[in-house]
């Protein structure tokens, strides 16, 4: 039996993952919050709030991601499939980062298929983390100032979501325990969204690729309902 076989194997390098990730978030809120308190006018306050707030939706998300480590690494039930509207989750997650890329500086632009979609076989509660993930992903990867267009449709009997992450995206997306892996060998990419990302795709019957040009791929074939 690997490491990676019993729960005792994983938990060191599964703190590790949990804690890099949130140990960042929860020192925002105090930068924050003393910014807003030192805020020269109305309209800054406001910036600043706003970004705390974003600050908080950011934890929010963390604590989501650790239940979803917990599943993937501990095998958990399967999602519950139904005929899901696809392109209603894109809009709301992308609505839902609209306010993340305002404080970032960054125009996020939606490259949406008309409608109506077909519908996908799926669990809308884990395909709207997973989009979260991928687009939030494309946000924090994207330099202040910059353009990110974010697309998605329905192409050769396959939901399609493609979001560029430049650099970061260049290599394959591990699965959960393989990143646990990549933590045992002293290895610094410590994020979890994508490998999770990956997994509820792939539990629905689709991938998630990296193209050359830094572009992540999400692809879930349409099945009957």
């Amino acid at each position: 039996m690997s490491q990676l076989d019993s729960v005792d194997g994983v938990l060191p390098f599964l703190l590790r993952m949990i804690a890099h990730d949130l140990k960042g978030l929860l020192g925002t809120p105090g930068l924050l919050l003393h910014l807003a308190e030192s805020a020269e006018d109305d309209a800054e306050l406001e910036v600043r709030l706003a970004a705390l707030r974003e600050s908080f939706k950011a934890l929010d998300r963390a604590v989501t991601d650790v239940g979803d480590i917990g599943h993937a690494v501990g095998n958990g039930v399967p999602p519950s499939l139904h005929p899901t509207d696809v392109r209603g989750l894109v809009e709301t997650t992308l609505a839902l980062a609209a306010s993340a890329a305002r404080q970032r500086r960054i125009e996020l632009v939606a490259a949406l298929a008309p409608g109506p979609w077909p519908p996908v076989l799926g669990d809308a509660d884990v395909l709207t983390r997973t989009f979260q993930r991928l687009v939030f992903w494309g946000v924090t990867h994207t330099s202040s100032g910059a353009r990110l267009e974010v697309e998605a449709g329905i192409e050769d009997g396959s939901f399609v979501l493609r979001v560029p992450a430049g650099p970061a995206a260049l290599a394959p997306v591990p699965t959960v325990k393989e990143r646990l892996a990549e933590l045992g060998r002293g290895e610094r990419e410590l994020g979890v969204a994508l490998p999770l990302a990956r997994e509820a795709l792939e539990r629905h019957g689709g991938t998630l690729t990296t193209r050359a040009d830094g572009v992540l791929e999400a692809r879930i074939p349409l099945k009957a309902s």
